[in-house]
């Protein structure tokens, strides 16, 4: 089943006057269980892709469905929603709340998404133990070093009960076993995450067998 498609994706920034083609009839399906890297260097339009497959962005033409939803139907209002409820954000800024502590940061889609107390409380242990950041639990992000506010980001955006978390450079500045914990996480939930260091744009479904690997070139 496919978790993700797109259908003739195409983005042109500056329509009407000189037309600069980011994104150009792109296809892509991505199922349940699977790892895909699109490859591609600095401006070839992975960032572009990735905020589009997140509802952050429109394209000029083609369609997107997630999880059977079709966001070109959605209004403004309705995509807030649905971004909402179906996906995290890993934003290179991090986005942190710096009066939150690690554990506040790291349960606050959730307490939005009315998740109860006990759930809560479950999934951030499981998160930020997946991540190594027990022990700065009751820290705030000006206490934390850059690479611990991005895994703060990384588990607040998995800890969404929605179908995807959009990701950007987030693996660069984490070491392997931070990154095998992180898709133990994702086995829930969906991962899409944009590595700018390696010119790779790394999309993850939920896992209920071995992953695989299959690159695409844009």
């Amino acid at each position: 089943m496919n978790v993700i498609e797109a259908r003739n994706v195409t983005k042109i920034y500056d329509k009407d006057k000189i037309p600069v083609y980011a994104l150009r009839g792109i296809d892509l399906d991505i199922q349940q269980g699977e790892f895909t890297a699109i490859m591609g260097p600095s401006g070839s339009g992975k960032t572009t892709l990735l905020n589009i497959l997140g509802g952050l962005d429109r394209p000029t033409d083609g369609m997107i469905k997630i999880d059977n939803q079709i966001l070109n139907n959605l209004s403004e209002n309705e995509l807030i929603k649905f971004r909402q409820k179906s996906i995290g954000f890993v934003f290179q800024s991090y986005n942190l709340i710096p009066v939150l502590t690690v554990r506040e940061n790291t349960e606050f889609v959730m307490l939005l998404q009315g998740i109860a107390k006990p759930a809560r409380d479950r999934r951030v242990l499981e998160l930020l133990t997946e991540v190594g950041l027990m022990d700065k639990i009751d820290k705030r992000p000006s206490e934390l070093s850059g690479g611990q506010q991005q895994r703060v980001a990384v588990a607040r955006a998995l800890g969404s009960t929605g179908q995807m978390a959009a990701a950007m450079a987030w693996r660069a500045t984490v070491n392997s076993s931070v990154r095998a914990g992180v898709t133990r996480c994702a086995r829930n939930g969906l991962a899409v995450g944009s590595d700018c260091s390696s010119g790779q744009l790394s999309v993850m479904t939920p896992l209920d067998r071995g992953a695989s690997s299959t690159p695409m070139t844009k």
